[in-house]
């Protein structure tokens, strides 16, 4: 949980940087609804970002795996998932390996700049602790960049 609000206090302040110098007409950003859905078994959530995320913005994208099979909910620590991202012009980039991270325990995270406005598909792969190969598809909207 502390990681998460650290990473929030960053992304706040950068964001509110970014629309101080770089003449933002747009109100300070609010943060998007969790989005949430099932998977191999697992609950998994992409975390709370801008809901306002502009082409030419690089955005930490988080995602939260829990197991909730007993009795209280619990991080699924040490997967090594892949993320796959689709912009709206198809338009494919993914993240594995050492490009994907797991500041606390049960999420994972990448960095990633969107280049076109619209619609992008936000995959999250991985191999759950039973073996079985398993995937979530969250979908997220771009706008057009500021006017410089």
């Amino acid at each position: 949980m502390r990681s998460i609000k650290r990473q929030l206090t960053y992304l706040a302040a950068f964001l509110v940087l970014s629309l101080v110098l770089g003449g933002c007409d747009d109100p300070l950003p609010t943060f998007m609804e969790v989005l949430e859905v099932e998977a191999g078994g697992y609950h998994l959530h992409l975390e709370p970002m801008p809901d306002h995320i502009h082409e030419g913005d690089a955005v930490v994208l988080q995602v939260a795996v829990h197991d909730e099979s007993g009795a209280e909910e619990q991080p699924v620590t040490g997967l090594t998932p892949e993320f796959h991202i689709i912009e709206s012009d198809g338009t494919e980039t993914s993240y594995e390996g050492g490009s994907v991270t797991e500041p606390e325990d049960g999420h994972y995270q990448t960095e990633h700049t969107f280049t076109v406005p619209g619609e992008a598909e936000i995959g999250f792969h991985f191999t759950g602790t039973g073996g079985s190969a398993s995937e979530a598809e969250f979908a997220i909207e771009i706008s057009e960049a500021h006017d410089a």
